[in-house]
């Protein structure tokens, strides 16, 4: 079926003014950004900007111009509220929409003694709320790629290292077996064998530690501020007065508790891996707080969680750990970018009711 342009150029309505016939014309998905900012105006002087850009005294599309101030200010109240209840019948506004939507469960419902004003005002409430729900969505499907990227990017990393260090202690092993081959005296051998046996435990008693706890903590930290970045995403595509930093407490509780309970997000599905998430956290806090010294924490993590023991009472986190932590780490935020916009469609049926 070929697409008629004329017809989304056309005029959708005309009303009979006071200073002759106006034709109505399409609000525009365009027109979505520049009227936010017309929601901290009075609603009679948002619907009259908006009525002044959608009314035109051409019939033909091609030639439309919006009224000039002076033009605009001819008319009545009585005009005003004509054209808006001309608008309103031809449901323009939501119709933007209709292809996404239910639009019979969303459908505003007139009251009786609403002037078309006020009811033009809803719809153009719903239709702004839409769109930010619409602007988050693809925001989660954005946030979504860039976390898998940006967890690749640690199983590369993690893969390298390891690798490195596991070539440098062969490197070690292989060139003590060099040197030893050779005609050493004792006292020789055991300087050899010394130096070699040091550069062996800095390696793999020290360096590898290190990486792996850092990598740990910032894994976390990458946990953290997706949570946190969520949770401001949902209050600016909603303009929330009530922001993630408001609540009481810190890191990912205070980040789930924002979106559990201002965004409605439904954590029960969660449950598997939040529960992993937060050992992680006493984990992370173990070794950012305490350097890793275990009596700082639960024993009973480390004893049901692979990858992870206690020598001499520091925390030692073996590669497998790091692994599972990212493959957590991602299939959360996956689950959580998901049930973000599903979560915001409680949101709208909240506000559709409280715009009525």
């Amino acid at each position: 079926m070929p697409l008629n342009i004329g017809s989304r150029l056309d005029p959708v309505t005309e009303a009979t003014t006071s200073i002759g016939q106006i034709y109505l014309y399409r609000w525009g998905v365009s027109d979505l950004n520049a009227f936010k900012n017309l929601s901290r105006e009075t609603p009679d002087d948002r619907i009259r900007t908006i009525l002044q850009h959608v009314s035109s005294l051409n019939s033909c599309g091609l030639s439309r111009k919006p009224l000039k101030d002076e033009e605009f200010n001819l008319f009545t109240d009585a005009d005003l509220e004509n054209l808006a209840n001309k608008y309103v019948a031809c449901n323009p506004v939501l119709a933007l929409k209709s292809h996404q939507i239910n639009h019979n469960s969303l459908k505003l419902t007139r009251d009786e003694n609403e002037s078309a004003m006020a009811f033009l005002n809803r719809n153009i409430d719903v239709v702004i709320h839409l769109n930010n729900q619409d602007g988050l969505r693809t925001m989660a499907k954005l946030a979504n790629l860039s976390t898998e990227i940006r967890l690749e990017s640690f199983r590369t990393y993690t893969e390298e290292l390891e690798l490195k260090f596991h070539q440098d202690k062969e490197a070690l092993v292989a060139k003590q077996y060099s040197l030893l081959s050779g005609r050493l005296t004792t006292e020789e051998r055991e300087r050899v064998e010394s130096d070699l046996s040091d550069d062996y435990y800095t390696i793999d008693e020290l360096y590898i530690d290190q990486y792996r706890k850092s990598t740990l903590v910032s894994i976390y930290s990458f946990l953290e501020h997706s949570m946190n970045n969520l949770c401001n995403l949902c209050q600016k595509f909603y303009a929330l007065p009530l922001g993630v930093k408001d609540l009481n407490g810190s890191g990912i509780e205070r980040a789930r508790a924002y979106l559990k309970m201002v965004i409605k997000i439904n954590f029960e599905v969660f449950n598997a891996e939040w529960s992993e998430l937060k050992d992680m956290n006493k984990i992370r806090n173990c070794i950012v707080h305490s350097d890793g010294f275990s009596k700082k924490l639960d024993k009973n993590i480390v004893n049901r969680t692979q990858g992870l023991s206690i020598k001499n009472h520091q925390l030692l986190i073996d590669r497998i750990y790091i692994d599972s932590s990212i493959s957590t780490v991602e299939c959360f935020l996956k689950k959580l970018y998901s049930e973000t916009p599903l979560a915001c469609k409680t949101i709208l049926q909240e506000f559709t009711t409280k715009v009525k």
